[in-house]
């Protein structure tokens, strides 16, 4: 039976886990040096009478050894051993996993390694927001290539007219002037048409399809990533130690 491959991705599965075990392993035994120092220490109390008529009154008083110093060591190194093992083999993993990001069987680019591919993937799927808000030609109205003006300019095909009116009092003679009375006369104003605005518009957005060409590109690219960064972490990762190297020379130890 062939030995069970070291894959770097079950390596990342399991390092986070081993870093928080190993933390909380460490507070412990800290806490236990400090502030329980008695854990360490045993004794056994006797009590002997001098007087033979008191010698009822003799009492006997063991407190056992709850632990040793290496003893607690020996607990806590075995909890950063596995996490410093898998972490050295996680960073060799990440040194030897590579893969190349194709697209359409073209290569974008080759032997890119697997953690810039891990945040590459995060940095497009932010950028691909501000391409997904991209502003595009109002519906409803023929827009045209304005190539005469510039590269990616849009012209509104027709020009767009509206009337300018202007406020033209007006009054109207209601009852006639007398000998006795003025006349009575009704005053208003009329909107009178005194001219037209005519407005050229030009664009500088998106068409809906000329969006929709760049979103799939887009996505197309993100897709190639991810998969290239799942090639990458089914790297085979040499099975290689470290924490007991670290503790047997911190332990004296050969």
């Amino acid at each position: 039976m062939s030995e069970k491959k070291n894959l770097l991705h079950e390596i990342l599965a399991v390092v986070g886990s081993l870093d928080g075990a190993k933390d909380k392993i460490i507070a412990e035994a800290q806490n236990t040096f400090t502030k329980k120092a008695a854990h360490f220490m045993g004794w056994h109390k006797k009590l002997e009478m001098h007087d033979e008529a008191r010698k009822q009154e003799e009492i006997e008083e063991n407190q056992a050894l709850v632990t040793t110093v290496m003893a607690k060591l020996d607990y806590m190194k075995k909890s950063c051993v596995r996490f410093y093992d898998a972490k050295f083999q996680k960073e060799t993993g990440g040194q030897l996993a590579k893969a190349d990001i194709v697209i359409d069987d073209q290569v974008l680019a080759s032997d890119v390694p697997v953690y810039f591919l891990l945040e590459l993937e995060k940095e497009l799927k932010q950028l691909r927001a501000v391409y997904d808000s991209i502003p595009t030609l109002a519906p409803g109205v023929e827009w045209k290539k304005a190539e005469d003006i510039g590269d990616g300019i849009w012209r509104a095909a027709n020009k767009l007219q509206k009337t300018k009116t202007e406020k033209t009092p007006q009054h109207k003679i209601i009852v006639p002037a007398t000998k006795e009375h003025p006349a009575q006369i009704r005053e208003w104003n009329e909107d009178k048409v005194v001219g037209m605005y005519i407005t050229d518009t030009w664009s500088g957005m998106l068409s809906p399809a000329e969006k929709s060409v760049l979103l799939d590109r887009f996505d197309k690219l993100l897709r190639a990533v991810k998969k290239a960064r799942q090639r990458a972490n089914g790297t085979e990762v040499p099975k290689v130690t470290i924490g007991s190297a670290i503790f047997s020379y911190i332990h004296g130890k050969k």
